[in-house]
This record gives structure tokens, C-alpha cells and sequence, in this order.
């Protein structure tokens, strides 16, 4: 049964779309594809970090944060983070 607790999902989702946003404007018309797929895996390693932090500090309060049956909100940062970047070289050498 997927129950989520707490409001840090939503914090951390509006964080990564707006961070990858930024990155995403930051690579230049001229750049390659190797270059742009390097700006987003960089872009969300921030993401990523930036998300693990702040999920780390929620739940030191009271309220755990949580992501469907009991997985803490840091495992599910770190996991999807790792995911994006792992599909992300996938995706550049599948051509």
C-alpha cells in the first residue's frame, strides 16, 4: 500500500524540475550532444545532492517524510538520482 507522509516529495520534485529548468538554459546553442547530455548529468547531481540534503534535514524533525511503503525520502532522492544519471548514458550510447 503506498502511503507518502510529509510534504518534502513535493518540495523535492519543485526543486529538481527548477534546478534541471536553470541547467537546462545554461547549455549553449553551439554545444554537442555530448555536452548537453554532461550539463543535465551534471545538473542533476546538484539536483540530486541538493534534494538529499534538504530531505536529510526534514527528517529530523518529527515527522518522517516517506515515499509509498515506508522507504525514507533520502533512499528515494539517491535512488532516482542514480537512475536519471544511469539512464542518461544510456540513452547518449544507445545510437
Amino acid at each position: 500500500m503506498l502511503v507518502f507522509t510529509g510534504f518534502g516529495l513535493i518540495l523535492c520534485l519543485f526543486l529538481y524540475i527548477g534546478i534541471m529548468f536553470v541547467v537546462s538554459r545554461l547549455i549553449p546553442e553551439s554545444a554537442t550532444k555530448f555536452d548537453t547530455v554532461l550539463f543535465l548529468v551534471i545538473g542533476n547531481i546538484i539536483a540530486t545532492i541538493i534534494n538529499y540534503l534538504i530531505a536529510k534535514q526534514l527528517n529530523k524533525d518529527g515527522l518522517k517524510h516517506t515515499i509509498g511503503a515506508g522507504v525514507s525520502l533520502e533512499k528515494a532522492v539517491l535512488g532516482l538520482g542514480i537512475g536519471v544519471c544511469i539512464l542518461a548514458v544510456i540513452i547518449y550510447f544507445a545510437k
